[in-house]
């Protein structure tokens, strides 16, 4: 077993064809979601940012690993509002909003 990431990261998420791994991280002062290759080569691939100061989660794949449903956490933990939201892990990695608590 070997480190993957150096530069933090939460909530992993392994792709269905085992090749590749999406995880949450906080960088330059904002969430984002990345992904990297399982083996460990090659570089990490941000594929979304947040717009919050508070957090990005990685939830669940779809079985063919085009479509992540992501959490955004937009106030403080007690306090705080959620949205649910969906993104293309292919091509222009749109994230659209699913659920959005008021």
């Amino acid at each position: 077993m070997s480190r993957l990431t150096f530069n933090g990261g939460t909530y992993p998420l392994w792709t269905s064809d085992g090749k590749r791994i999406v995880f949450g991280s906080f960088r330059e002062e904002k969430p984002g979601i990345y992904r990297k290759s399982a083996d460990g080569t090659g570089e990490e691939e941000r594929l979304s940012s947040g717009q919050s100061q508070v957090g990005l989660i990685p939830y669940s794949l779809s079985k063919d690993g085009k479509t992540l449903l992501l959490m955004e956490m937009t106030g403080m933990a007690r306090q705080g509002q959620y949205s649910i939201d969906t993104m293309s892990v292919e091509g222009d990695h749109s994230v659209k909003p699913l659920i959005k608590e008021k």
